[in-house]
């Protein structure tokens, strides 16, 4: 059985209008000709034609940035920023503390793999870095080695595998940081996984 609202036009002007069927449940309503309706995906279609004129005319180009549209939206961003990095605070607590020149694991943890430990470590970077506890986020391979105890090969080796699954990015020919993509998935899968390993006792 139909349910919703016909409208036929001729020549631009309304032929035939009905409404048929209910638009609530409880309490029972029925439809009518102000009713609304979520069109979904199928509004997609006249957005992108509307910004395909406003291209014909100049008014805009596909690769410009929304903020030149809403200004306003520089502002949100910053705030979205803002909270992101508190509550990334937030979920490394327990783990970092910053001295006035880098920051340290507080308990430092066996269990952890090498690229465990070397994500920790650039989480720790970029951390201090959004809170102006460390100068960059940028860490050295050295430093890395030393923190995971093993050779410049293996620390290599690992660097390569966070760098292949776009978790790490090089700086310049000796340094690492973390991408957008690590950052994410240290904050959203990795880091609860380290954070279980990492205060978890000994069995």
């Amino acid at each position: 059985m139909f349910n919703g609202n016909i409208l036929i036009l001729e020549k631009g002007k309304i032929a035939y209008q009905a409404s048929f069927g209910i638009k609530n449940i409880e309490p029972v309503e029925s439809l009518s000709l102000n009713s609304q309706f979520r069109l979904a995906s199928v509004s997609k279609q006249f957005t992108a034609m509307a910004i395909m004129k406003l291209k014909e005319s100049g008014k805009l180009s596909y690769d410009q940035d929304i903020k030149d549209f809403i200004p306003s939206y520089k502002i949100a961003e910053k705030l979205r920023i803002n909270l992101d990095i508190k509550k990334l605070a937030k979920d490394c607590e327990g783990f970092f503390i910053y001295s006035s020149e880098r920051p340290f694991l507080i308990k430092p943890n066996k269990k952890l793999t090498d690229n465990e430990t070397i994500l920790l470590w650039l989480l720790a970077y970029h951390l201090g870095t959004a809170i102006n506890a460390t100068k960059s986020e940028n860490v050295s391979k050295e430093f890395l080695q030393r923190k995971i105890k093993k050779s410049g090969k293996i620390t290599s080796t690992r660097l390569n595998e966070l760098l292949h699954n776009d978790l790490v990015k090089k700086a310049n020919d000796c340094d690492y940081a973390l991408t957008d993509l690590g950052i994410t998935l240290m904050q959203k899968e990795f880091l609860p996984k380290i954070k279980f390993k990492y205060f978890s006792k000994n069995r």
